[in-house]
């Protein structure tokens, strides 16, 4: 165990396990996969110029929370806790290093690290470690994630897989923003149906589901038919423009599916219980970097989280 974690403040670390209401068997299986992901990387981590814990970013086109920001000798690393019972699928891997949230994470949240960075008067614990800028315009930066399996508690397999931000990703960013930006700006103007990416974007969900819920309504099948937005929903369809790493990557999929589960009024979904259980991991192991980076003097601003108390998973 790294040696910082045995003079935590344990409340806040017990009251973030706790704060999505679940079973005490599963929080437990959550402190389990905190104290494995300390223990594995925390040290480590320390080894650093400075850092930053839940760094909140908001451009015209994206918005998100950076769960932890090092930098290294001028090197920004971005690392993303990612919670899956997929960490053995052979396409896991390859899926989120292609996903929109490293798109995004590696162009519109390192840009807004950029702004912060050089354009305001911020105090480096360290003037070396103000990050350089690359000859093809952008600070050197790589996004890496650590992928914690939830599917199998006794083994607590784990897996990292670094993304490099490349002029190919920026492409690709750019790429995702403009359909979006696009498709999104037409369909908010229609009733309904919007676009339905069949059967591509339904055999994605079949793996969840293992059907998506839509299915009868978007083939007419029993006599079930997709239903219209009304003037209110439209209304709102101008206000939930997708921003946010989950909004986009859904509505990239199918926008048929984003206007039924982010426009239709009423209709709100709580998480399932894995995604609860990455909520409650990802705030305990936040509160932890926190406490230990401004003990060792490191913590450049403390998380932004606290100013603003978003679940990336529900920006929209």
């Amino acid at each position: 165990m790294p040696y910082d974690l045995l003079d935590l403040d344990m409340a806040p670390v017990q009251a973030a396990l706790r704060s999505e209401g679940l079973l005490e068997d599963l929080v437990n299986d959550i402190a389990k996969r905190v104290w494995k992901a300390c223990s594995l990387w925390l040290e480590g981590d320390l080894d650093c110029d400075w850092a930053m814990v839940e760094w909140f970013f908001e451009t015209p086109k994206a918005r998100g929370i950076l769960d932890l920001v090092t930098c290294r000798e001028g090197r920004i690393k971005v690392i993303d806790w990612k919670t899956t019972s997929n960490v053995k699928e052979p396409s896991f891997q390859n899926r989120i290093k292609y996903s929109a949230q490293s798109k995004l994470y590696l162009t519109e949240g390192v840009r807004a690290l950029e702004e912060w960075f050089y354009e305001g008067a911020h105090h480096y614990p360290n003037p070396k470690s103000v990050p350089p800028v690359n000859p093809d315009g952008f600070i050197k930066a790589y996004l890496e994630y650590r992928c914690l399996d939830i599917g199998d508690p006794e083994k607590q397999g784990n897996l990292v897989v670094p993304v490099l931000r490349t002029p190919e990703l920026e492409r690709g960013a750019a790429q995702l923003l403009e359909y979006v930006e696009r498709v999104y700006g037409q369909m908010s103007q229609e009733s309904g149906p919007w676009l339905q990416n069949m059967p591509g974007a339904c055999l994605r969900y079949w793996e969840r589901d293992p059907q998506c819920s839509y299915w009868h309504d978007c083939t007419g099948e029993a006599g079930q038919h997709p239903p219209l937005l009304t003037e209110a929903d439209l209304l709102r369809a101008s206000e939930v423009v997708p921003k946010s790493k989950s909004a986009i990557e859904a509505f990239w999929h199918c926008p048929e599916r984003f206007r039924r589960d982010k426009v239709l009024q009423g209709n709100s979904d709580d998480g399932n219980v894995k995604t609860r259980m990455g909520t409650c991991l990802h705030a305990a192991i936040a509160e932890i970097y926190t406490q230990v980076f401004f003990k060792a003097g490191k913590l450049l601003e403390l998380p932004s989280a606290a100013v603003h108390p978003i679940d990336t998973e529900e920006l929209v």
